[in-house]
Formats: structure tokens, C-alpha cells, sequence
């Protein structure tokens, strides 16, 4: 296997030239906002805590309020009604699902738990299905390349899961849900802490026997899904800290084969996390993360499986001695394992990855600067730099403007090295993204945005089909795609009332053949409106998707639609708080995937109980 890549990749002169200019520069501090809820402190976008309105990247924030106010079991349900955020499922709770960011395909999208990658490496996708919210504490999801912070992957953007890690009082829940589709859930946990220790866990069992994935089919696809999360985190003096946490979700998915006879899986997505930060002096921390990720599929019926296996180190420094300005430096190392055996293909690989990066933040006046760059070496195909240069500018009337240039990357997964048509040669495919982000304050209680961004992808990998030289077809870097864009949001929130509107606009193209690429949509939009009454919310949800391509492969198109959801929380006595969430109010029949179901009005209720 050829260990050096053949694009050899030009070396990344110009952001690290950028980071020593910037480490030169001497500047006065800009005192920080305090953070509000139209402009809260976001951590992804720089692995630092700034102001929404010092990030040049445009970020959705879903707080642990929205996620409750929503209604929703699982990511899936949560983010399909942000215009923008493309998500199709083949099927209703537990079946696959994919997301797209900004035109990228659902492996060019990275997917965190805790800052921690949960994309698996056979097809390079994260279990998006298997996550359910019962203790997710927040959501970030930054739209554009991320790969100088994150490594491969981060293309159209990241999606950062945070669960609970802190406790500073004893608290406990058991929450209790019931509803179409045979839908049944159970979440019991409880945490307490003070300022030394806190420790916590959280349990949640969830039974849907679910409806007919295939159109013209009778069978159910049933799905149970347990969830065990838990945290310890000790902290022996004010100069650092120690977090553990244990993430594992598994159970059985229910699912119909080709020719629409049931089939079943059994599925564990399993993340231990050790962290330790350190102020090792004044204005220099350190953190130390260790991590074991596994990601595995276990089919009932026949010996097909697939596994992927990644234990990481990362360590970085953070120095903030100097005036206005924050570097980052660190370097993560990580080793992977895939194996897989699909209908008789079989693989069973590990490579490792070593990427120094870093990271300057510098403060000129009302100018913010940030330049990242990381160098990531694969046992595999060699080394792959990735860098981005961003510039945010704040006005004392409430206006932000941000523009950022960047490159992101995605390594070959094992499927397209191993498994059929599978090349060992391949290079990664990359990224160059430009973005220009605008933000408005209007008052305290408004926010107005708008987000421009030109997108291209080159070393697509292609599966082309069997010719005399390769009889089972090879997968070649021969893709190419561009994607342009416009986002434009509002928020609002003044009690009672909150709302937030987006509208998203883009051109998602194949480069070689000129067509809009499969299952991304030209134009979408959505309103999120909540009003508060009686110590309780009501809500409703709307999303409005255009007609989209169904898939490369075929001339379908799924034709557009319109969903609203409806939901409220309100409490009954003492600490029980009654929740009814209505999906598909209108019982509207749409398709996400041809041949493939969507579910009809929906209704579940909750009942949840707070110590």
C-alpha cells in the first residue's frame, strides 16, 4: 500500500507565516459582552469561549430549553426544522440518516460528542440516529470548513453534541413518554456536586415499534434504543480539573432488505472520555483529553458487520499572556481500526494519525483575527494541510461583520480503500470555502443575519463501474462540486414571546455533469415561534423544503413540502411538568427519499418529574 500520497500537497506556508505576523502584533483588549440570549458564548467555532458576535463562521446554537421546548427523542427530529440544515432518513425512528451542510455530503459533515469525533470510519458517517437528547445540555453547529480545529471531515460545517458534565446541587428526574408508532420511553437520572466533586448519570430506555420504511409495504420496523451516560468530575484546587464520562447507546433496529423482507441490526455507539485541564501559570492552560470511540453494526440474519474502533490523544496549550491575543497550539494523535464484511467483501485495517495545529486569536481594536492551520499525517496516504483565515469586525451600533477563507478535508473512508471497487490509492478529498457573515443587533431583544458562502470540493471519490481493467468497478478522486449560498435569519425573543426565522438559498452543483446534487435542497425555510403562559411554553414548529434530486443515480425528483409541528410543556403540580408534542400537525404526505415512508401526524405525550 503506497504510503505517500501523490498530490504530495503544497506546504501550508501561509498560515503559519500569518500566525507568526499575528503572535508580532500588539494590541489593546476589547472587553467582552456579556452574553445574551440572542448573543450567547459559543466554544466550537474556535475551542475558546467568545461572543456569537466575535465568530466570523455562522453558528446555530440549540440550548438545552430549546431542546425540552421541542419535543424531539433524537438529533434527527431536532435538527430537520433548521432551514439549511438538509436531513433525510430512509424510513421513520432508528433508520439511517444523513445531514448536509452547505451543500457537503453527509461524511464531508463532522459530528462530535464532547469535542470528540463519532463519525465512523468504514463509511465516514456519524450514527445520527442512534443519539438520542434525554441529557444533551446544548448543541452547537457551526456551518463551513472546520478541519484546522477538528481534522477530516469538518467540509460543510460541524455538529458539536454537548451532554451534561457538572453538577452543583443534587438534582433527579424520571420523565416518562407515550405515543404513535407505538412509541414508549423511560429517563431516569440524577446528579449532585459541590465545588470539589460532582458526579452524575442518566438512563433512558426507548421502545418504537415505528410503520413500514417501504412504500407498498406492511411490515414494521421496530427499534429499542437504550442510552447510558454518566460523568465524574473532581477538581482538587482552582488551578484545574478532572472529567470523566462514559456515552453508550445501543439496541436493535428493525429494517426491510431490497426485496422487503425484515431484516434486523444490532447497533453500539460507545464514547469513554478522560479530561484534564490545568493553569499551569498565569495566562498559560493546558488540557489533556483521552478518548475511545466505537462505532459498531451487527446484522441478525446474516455474519455482515461493520466496526470501527479510534483511541486518540490530544493535548494543547493555550497562552494568553500576551496583550488581546489567545494562541493555541497542540497536537492530537489518534489510532483507528475498521473492519466490515458486506455481502461477502471483507476488510480488517488500522492506520493512525498524528496533527500538530494551531491556532491565533488577535485583538486589534474593534478587529478580531484568527488563523488556524493543522498538518495531518495518515499512516495511509501521507500528509494533509488545512488552514483558515478569518477577520470579524464589531461596531458600537450592533453590527458584525465577519468574513473567513478556509480549507477543509475528508480521508478516505475504509469502504471506499477496501471494500468493493475499493483503491488504496485514493487522496482525500479537500475543500476551499469562502464565507462572509453579517450580524445585526437591533436593541436587546433582535437579531438580523445574513450568511454568504462560495464552496468547492475537488478529488471527489467516484465509484466507476466495471470495465475490462477493473471487473468490479474502482473508486476513483475524479469529483468535483461547487456550492453557493445564502442564509438569512431572525431572532427574537421578548416575554413572552421568542422566535427565530431562517431562510436558506443555495446552489449545490456537480461540477461534471452540471446537476444539482441528490437530496439537497435549492431553497428552504423555517420558523421556530414559542410563547410562554401559565409557568408553561407553547410552540410550533414550521419547515418548508423545495423539490430536491433523489439520488445521482436516477431522473426523481421529491417533490417539496411543508411540515408543522406542534408542542408545549406545562406544569401540573409541585415539580411534575406535562409535555405534548404533535408531529406532522397537518398530516401532510411528503417524501425525503423515494420509495421510502415518512411518518403522518404523530402525537406523544411526557410526563417529566424534577427534584
Amino acid at each position: 500500500m503506497p504510503q505517500q500520497p501523490s498530490s504530495g500537497a503544497r506546504r501550508p506556508t501561509l498560515p503559519f507565516l500569518a500566525l507568526l505576523l499575528a503572535a508580532a502584533v500588539g494590541a489593546r483588549a476589547v472587553r467582552a459582552a456579556p452574553a445574551t440570549a440572542l448573543d450567547p458564548i459559543v466554544v466550537t467555532p474556535t475551542a475558546t469561549a467568545l461572543s456569537l458576535a466575535d465568530v466570523p463562521a455562522p453558528v446555530i446554537v440549540i440550548t438545552r430549553r430549546e431542546i425540552l421546548e421541542s419535543g424531539a427523542l433524537d438529533l434527527v427530529q431536532l435538527l430537520r426544522f433548521y432551514a439549511g440544515v438538509d436531513v433525510a432518513q430512509t424510513g421513520g425512528p432508528g433508520q439511517p440518516a444523513s445531514v448536509f451542510l452547505q451543500g457537503a455530503s453527509s461524511g464531508q459533515t463532522l459530528v462530535l460528542i464532547n469535542g470528540v469525533e463519532v463519525n465512523g470510519g468504514n463509511l465516514g458517517l456519524a450514527p445520527l440516529a442512534d443519539i438520542p437528547l434525554t441529557d444533551v445540555a446544548r448543541v452547537e453547529i457551526v456551518e463551513g470548513p472546520s478541519s484546522s480545529l477538528y481534522g477530516s471531515d469538518g467540509i460543510g460545517g460541524v455538529i458539536d453534541i454537548v451532554t451534561r458534565g457538572n453538577a452543583r446541587r443534587l438534582h433527579a428526574h424520571v420523565a416518562v413518554a407515550d405515543g404513535s408508532y407505538g412509541t414508549r420511553s423511560l429517563d431516569v437520572g440524577a446528579a449532585d456536586g459541590g465545588r470539589r466533586f460532582a458526579a452524575g448519570a442518566d438512563f433512558s430506555r426507548t421502545l418504537v415499534r415505528g410503520f413500514p420504511p417501504l412504500v407498498g409495504s406492511g411490515i414494521d420496523a421496530a427499534t429499542t434504543e437504550s442510552l447510558l451516560n454518566a460523568f465524574a468530575r473532581w477538581r482538587p484546587s482552582a488551578r484545574g480539573n478532572l472529567v470523566a464520562r462514559l456515552w453508550q447507546s445501543r439496541g436493535t433496529t428493525g429494517y426491510l432488505n431490497y426485496g422487503g423482507a425484515p431484516r434486523s441490526e444490532n447497533f453500539r455507539d460507545r464514547l469513554v472520555l478522560l479530561r484534564g485541564r490545568l493553569r499551569v501559570a498565569t495566562g498559560l492552560h493546558a488540557r489533556l483529553t483521552l478518548s475511545d470511540d466505537e462505532n459498531r453494526l451487527l446484522q441478525n440474519q446474516r455474519p455482515d458487520f461493520s466496526r470501527t474502533r479510534r483511541e486518540g490523544i490530544d493535548a494543547r496549550l493555550s497562552f494568553t499572556r500576551l496583550p488581546a491575543q489567545r494562541l493555541l497550539v497542540g497536537v492530537a494523535l489518534h489510532h483507528q481500526h475498521d473492519s466490515s464484511l458486506v455481502y461477502g467483501t471483507a476488510y480488517d485495517q488500522g492506520f493512525r494519525v498524528l496533527a500538530p495545529y494551531a491556532e491565533d486569536i488577535v485583538t486589534t481594536g474593534r478587529n478580531r483575527f484568527v488563523v488556524a492551520g493543522r498538518l495531518s499525517n495518515y499512516s495511509t496516504f501521507g500528509t494533509h494541510p488545512t488552514w483558515s483565515l478569518a477577520d470579524s469586525y464589531r461596531w458600537p451600533s450592533g453590527t458584525s461583520l465577519g468574513v473567513e477563507w478556509g480549507t477543509g478535508f475528508r480521508a478516505p473512508p475504509a469502504e471506499d480503500l477496501y471494500g468493493y471497487g475499493g483503491n488504496p490509492d485514493l487522496a482525500p478529498e479537500s475543500s476551499h470555502t469562502l464565507e462572509v457573515v453579517a450580524r445585526q443587533w437591533l436593541g436587546n431583544d433582535a437579531r438580523l443575519g445574513l450568511n454568504l458562502y462560495l464552496s468547492r470540493v475537488n478529488n471527489l471519490i467516484v465509484y466507476l463501474g466495471p470495465s475490462a481493467l477493473d471487473p468490479e468497478g474502482i473508486n476513483e478522486n475524479i469529483g468535483r462540486t461547487q456550492t453557493r449560498g445564502a442564509s438569512l435569519s431572525f431572532a427574537w425573543s421578548r416575554r413572552p414571546w421568542n422566535l427565530l426565522a431562517r431562510v436558506d438559498v443555495q446552489q449545490p452543483l456537480d461540477l461534471e455533469t452540471g446537476t444539482v446534487l441528490a437530496r439537497r435542497s435549492e431553497r428552504s425555510a423555517s420558523l421556530l415561534l414559542g410563547h410562554r403562559l401559565a409557568g408553561g411554553e407553547i410552540g410550533v414548529d414550521l419547515l418548508a423544503v423545495g423539490p430536491r434530486p433523489d439520488s445521482p443515480y436516477t431522473t426523481v425528483i421529491d417533490p417539496g413540502y411543508v411540515l408543522t409541528d406542534l408542542n408545549g410543556r406545562w406544569p401540573l403540580w409541585a415539580h411534575l411538568t406535562l409535555g405534548v408534542r404533535v408531529g406532522n400537525l397537518l398530516g401532510v404526505h411528503y417524501t425525503v427519499v423515494s420509495g421510502y415512508r415518512t411518518a403522518g401526524r404523530s402525537i406523544l405525550v411526557g410526563l417529566r418529574w424534577d427534584l
